[in-house]
């Protein structure tokens, strides 16, 4: 079983929020150590960005969550 934590670079709280997603993953998940990607957005809103990527990085490699760091620069229009 497997869940993607997603939140707003541009929040403080958001990313905050995210313990409390965990708690519940925890109390709720239907097994012990769900799969976790922890996926911060607006990545391309670099100017109000309040969530560094390290700090992000961080987070997910202390609580063995997969990560992505992908932006919709690197996505090409057809």
């Amino acid at each position: 079983m497997g869940f993607l934590l997603l939140f707003d670079l541009c929040n403080e709280q958001s990313f905050l929020n995210v313990c409390n997603w965990i708690d519940q993953l925890q109390m709720h998940a239907y097994c012990e150590n769900p799969d976790i990607v922890l996926c911060g957005n607006k990545c391309d809103l670099r100017q109000n960005r309040v969530v560094d990527e390290s700090r992000a990085r961080r987070f997910a490699e202390e609580n063995r969550f997969v990560t992505l760091s992908e932006n919709s620069d690197d996505i090409q229009q057809g």
